[in-house]
């Protein structure tokens, strides 16, 4: 991890803060993990980490005059690394009385309080991230790299990219703004959430956390042919899970849909808006909700086992059945549903619809008290604009709803 240094300009050199001013926590294996650093709000504290995971002091640990924040600067594929380990580049808002932290039993340490833990780093929860850092609230988000935005090859329908932006390269715009704004941040999956007398508690990456408020950021699995690289596929844009991103791109192309249920026949109806060739091919299994007598032209049904399939040269696919027939070059759409990680907000008691999403109110509230969601993980329409909006409106939310129920 490249050198932290204070953005603090003082007319004084920096000077290396004193082991009693500040105390720096080490990896696991030399310190509790579960502390971090301190400081009174006068000081500006910028804290590295060196390969085996220590803190560093001297010429990388300086003070000055600031308000209480730390930034860090971290390489460009910073969130895409080993999610393995805990990284913390974060704002530092805790205060000289110690308001902002509980005591850990365990330890006899003490724990941060932070305004809102963020559940996932895709593009809802960076957004929130990045308000409520911009509303001077103490935030940290986790994150297991695994948003459904890295897999998009490249984004053709989402402003201000006349030419189209890779998922992951936005997830790397956000997550460096996130990053300048001193949002901490913690790469792993959420174990578990519990409601606690102060609010929420949740366990990452053998870590603790203690929230006022949460935001369920956790998104949605799309279920994908049984194929070995599906993931693969859809990651290189032959294999497409959403016609509402990038059906204009089709432009008139023969277009599969796979699935064998009401939802893929009324994907392929849909598709008809970008073409006149669609085929709804159940690859074998039978049709569920629907009869073959609802799929009419121009939609065709095909519902032959597939044999063999593989990309080709122009970025689509081929489809062999056992039929004999050979469909190429396609462009083909799971239809198959999704999944959504609603599983931790669930364990809390927040309520979920049929498809096992979370339903909000306008302000992204659930039926938990200070429990919000955002994004794909919500019921609505999963795109990068909306989860943003949602981020957005939920970052608001959550800062309102705290200062209506306690003094800052």
């Amino acid at each position: 991890m490249p050198r932290s240094r204070s953005l603090a300009q003082t007319a004084e050199p920096i000077r290396p803060v004193a082991p009693t001013t500040s105390t720096l926590i080490t990896s696991p294996s030399v310190a509790d993990e579960n502390a971090l650093p301190r400081c009174p709000r006068s000081l500006h504290v910028a804290v590295s980490t060196g390969p085996d995971g220590t803190c560093s002091s001297d010429s990388e640990l300086g003070v000055g005059p600031a308000r209480g924040r730390t930034r860090h600067f971290l390489p460009r594929n910073y969130f895409f690394g080993n999610t393995s380990r805990v990284r913390q580049f974060g704002r530092i808002r805790a205060s000289a009385s110690g308001s902002n932290s509980t005591q850990n039993p365990a330890s006899g340490s003490a724990r941060p309080m932070y305004d809102c833990v963020i559940l996932g780093g895709g593009p809802a929860g960076l957004v929130a991230g990045i308000y409520l850092a911009r509303l001077n609230r103490r935030v940290i988000i986790t994150d297991g790299g695994q948003s459904r935005a890295s897999l998009i090859p490249r984004s053709f329908n989402h402003p201000a990219f006349p030419d189209g932006i890779p998922g992951r390269d936005l997830l790397t715009r956000m997550g460096a703004q996130v990053q300048k704004l001193g949002v901490d941040y913690i790469a792993g999956c959420a174990d578990r959430v519990e409601q606690a007398s102060a609010g929420f508690q949740c366990m990452v990456a053998e870590r603790t956390l203690d929230s006022r408020a949460m935001i369920c950021a956790t998104g949605l699995v799309d279920i994908l042919p049984p194929w070995r690289d599906a993931t693969e596929l859809v990651r290189k844009g032959n294999l497409r899970i959403c016609p509402i991103c990038d059906g204009y791109e089709i432009n008139g192309a023969a277009v599969v849909v796979i699935g064998h249920t009401r939802r893929a026949l009324k994907e392929a109806k849909f598709l008809l808006s970008f073409t006149d060739d669609v085929t709804l091919a159940t690859l074998g299994v039978e049709l569920q909700g629907v009869s073959a007598a609802d799929v009419r032209e121009p939609v065709r049904l095909a519902t032959s086992p597939l044999l063999s399939h593989g990309p080709t040269a122009d970025g689509r696919l081929m489809l062999e059945l056992a039929e004999g027939r050979r469909l190429e070059p396609v462009a083909v759409y799971s239809a198959l549903g999704c999944r959504p990680r609603s599983n931790l907000a669930a364990s809390v008691g927040v309520r979920l619809d049929q498809e096992g999403r979370i339903p909000t109110d306008a302000h992204q509230r659930t039926n938990v008290e200070r429990f919000y969601a955002a994004g794909d993980v919500v019921t609505g329409l999963n795109q990068l604009g909306v989860a943003m909006a949602h981020g957005e409106i939920a970052a608001v939310a959550v800062h309102n709803d705290l200062l209506a129920g306690v003094a800052l």
